[in-house]
């Protein structure tokens, strides 16, 4: 998610092709489980725009979904230690 924020500007989209560079030594296994992870979690978005070849980039979704999320977590209401689901309080 870091290399999304943005080195000193506003978060960007990137390619796959440019996070894979930029995340050097991470497996292209790794770097899709964890890109299809961050998307189903509402922390990443991914916008696929149809040229030749299709193009697919990556951009970190509002970062008050973040901040809602780790509260979540920090009051016992995330996911549980298997991942499933919400637990109540």
């Amino acid at each position: 998610m870091c290399a999304l924020g943005g080195d000193d500007g506003p978060p960007k989209a990137m390619r796959y092709s440019e996070l894979a560079r930029l995340l050097a030594g991470v497996s292209q296994k790794m770097l899709t489980q964890t890109l299809r992870s961050l998307e189903r979690d509402g922390l990443l978005a991914r916008t696929v725009t149809p040229t030749v070849p299709v193009t697919v980039t990556y951009e970190l979704t509002d970062p008050r979904t973040l901040a809602a999320r780790t509260d979540a977590r920090d009051q016992g209401l995330g996911a549980d230690q298997h991942g499933r689901g919400l637990r109540t309080p």
